[in-house]
């Protein structure tokens, strides 16, 4: 059953998501500001029929689920999960972007946390600064973030490539489609290569195409400023 603050008709899709709390700039650890909100899409539900009795209940089926539904999750009206193909597929971009978060696995015994391969990762760039869905991106390491104390400043050889799967204003959300290293909140995209072939091993073959890891997305929380992408 769903809550919902108006009416709402037969055939009607909403995305259950939850707020999943800020996003802070992890290559500014001195003074934290918040990036954004991360909000994690689980599932659309379709409506039914009013609940008798009720003006704002609603009997709804879960058409596609990403991630399990709890009682309490919030629902906003549209079909909000992004759809992607996990290939290589795309338009190359020289857009310099900044990674903010995504979906970090490890982190234990004090090891690193790292994105994985198909991992869901935010950008603090959007179609306003250039980006569009399907746009490639090639991850460039931060150097300084890794080793504050190294000589090296820059180091141009890619380290894996990025797939933008929605986008708004000023934020997007990308899949990881390709990777020779591991690559971390704070690292970097560049125009350090013009064919996405260059910038990481081919990758594995990827799991089924409806949704980008059924995790997060950049659908923003109802009480933030960023409207949702298209």
């Amino acid at each position: 059953m769903l809550k919902l603050d108006g009416s709402a008709q037969r055939g009607e899709i909403y995305t259950v998501f939850v707020n999943a709390g800020p996003v802070s700039d992890p290559t500014n650890l001195v003074n934290i500001v918040s990036a954004g909100t991360q909000v994690e899409t689980r599932a659309e539900a379709e409506i039914e029929e009013l609940i008798e009795g009720t003006s704002d209940t609603y009997r709804a089926m879960i058409t596609f689920t990403a991630l399990p539904v709890r009682v309490g999750d919030h629902v906003r009206k549209g079909k909000l999960i992004a759809r992607a193909d996990f290939d290589l597929h795309g338009t190359p971009s020289n857009v310099s972007a900044t990674i903010m978060n995504g979906e970090l696995a490890g982190g234990d015994n004090g090891d690193r946390a790292v994105f994985g391969l198909h991992a869901v990762v935010f950008l603090n760039r959007g179609d306003q600064d250039g980006l569009q869905i399907g746009s490639l991106l090639p991850v460039i390491k931060n150097i300084r973030l890794r080793n504050p104390d190294s000589d090296l400043a820059y180091d141009p050889k890619p380290i894996g490539m990025l797939k933008v799967v929605a986008v708004s204003g000023h934020v997007s959300t990308a899949v990881i489609v390709a990777e020779r290293d591991a690559i971390i909140p704070g690292d970097e995209t560049s125009v350090a290569t013009n064919s996405p072939n260059d910038a990481a091993v081919e990758a594995p073959p990827p799991p089924p195409a409806d949704n980008p890891g059924g995790g997060p997305s950049d659908l923003p929380d109802p009480n933030a400023g960023e409207p949702p992408p298209p």
